[in-house]
């Protein structure tokens, strides 16, 4: 991320592996979990239909355009941010077009398939939009989703085409098996922003760092990442750390985050709710705002055992 640029594709941040099989070939079903107990994720292109991904994306940038977040003088489909504006707009968590997409697409058959149960969608879908310069911090997904079942797995799909520079999601290779990343699960990955006290990395909420060299040049593994089309998604499990490089281009990246497992089994009730960030979060938004003692990301690794390895290195671009 920010501090330092690299080339992509390159020897540091190489290619995320299209997974290579029919995710909608009920025969496939094997191939696509030897993938992901390989991989720790599954890149899955063309799995929803371009056109419906494309049609969604114009009702929120229309929407944006309304608001003043759009350049005035573009057409609203180029999605280029307006320059007299900082930050990125929300998006309702219940926003009907979204709702409606993952019901209308073949999301809940594919993942029926894929546990070989009945699947359910967690209600809160969380749609993030970034502006020139956003990013979101390496972390797993176990510290914000852990409290239900082991078996859940996290869908990330761009509403659009999305290159590497326009802030695409990065995986780290390697992070979800590793030997040398163990030690990292097993205490940082198990911790929970919403009862402890501890402070993420820039005092965002679970982020372990912003610099994704220390991450690799400690526990080791790779970061992967790609230029995404419309209806490309990115399934992982919640022990695959993973990243969103900084958006180094003047528009918008609009992607949104799902969550599916096995109906069955139990869930975690702060995404069974639709309730705004700062009643579900209430926790976690004190220990960020100062309101509670807490301890920063950096005295936790120290609790933890683990080395700070913080360099200042990191890249996208």
């Amino acid at each position: 991320m920010s501090g330092r640029s690299f080339a992509f594709p390159g020897d540091y941040v190489g290619e995320l592996a299209d997974c290579g099989a029919d995710p909608h070939d009920p025969g496939a079903v094997q191939a696509l979990q030897v993938a992901m107990q390989r991989d720790g994720y599954l890149l899955l292109r063309g799995f929803a239909d371009r056109e419906a991904v494309l049609a969604t994306r114009r009702i929120l940038l229309q929407q944006m355009a309304n608001d003043g977040w759009l350049a005035p003088d573009d057409e609203p489909d180029a999605g280029r941010s307006n320059p007299e504006r900082r930050g990125a707009p929300a998006v309702d968590s219940e926003q009907p077009a979204i709702a409606g997409f993952y019901r209308e697409q073949p999301f809940l058959p594919f993942f029926a398939r894929y546990f070989g149960e009945a699947a359910m969608i967690y209600p809160k879908i969380l749609t993030r939009v970034k502006n020139t310069g956003g990013r979101t911090g390496v972390h797993f997904d176990n510290v914000y989703i852990g409290r239900g079942s082991p078996r859940l797995l996290s869908c990330w799909m761009p509403w659009g085409d999305v290159s590497a520079d326009q802030g695409a999601l990065a995986i780290c290779s390697g992070s979800h098996d590793l030997a040398s990343f163990a030690r990292l699960r097993d205490t940082y990955g198990r911790h929970d922003p919403d009862r402890e006290f501890i402070q993420g990395a820039d005092n965002a909420a679970g982020h372990f760092s912003f610099h994704l060299h220390e991450v690799t040049e400690r526990f080791g593994g790779r970061w992967l990442t790609a230029d995404f089309r419309a209806g490309d998604v990115l399934i992982f499990p919640p022990f695959t750390m993973h990243c969103a490089l900084d958006n180094t281009t003047d528009r918008f990246r609009i992607s949104s985050d799902t969550r599916f497992q096995p109906a069955a089994d139990a869930t975690d009730a702060r995404f069974m709710t639709n309730l705004e960030p700062r009643e579900a979060l209430r926790h976690r938004y004190r220990v960020a705002d100062g309101e509670v003692n807490a301890i920063t990301m950096d005295e936790a690794r120290a609790k933890w055992g683990l080395e700070d390895t913080r360099h200042g290195l990191s890249g996208a671009g």
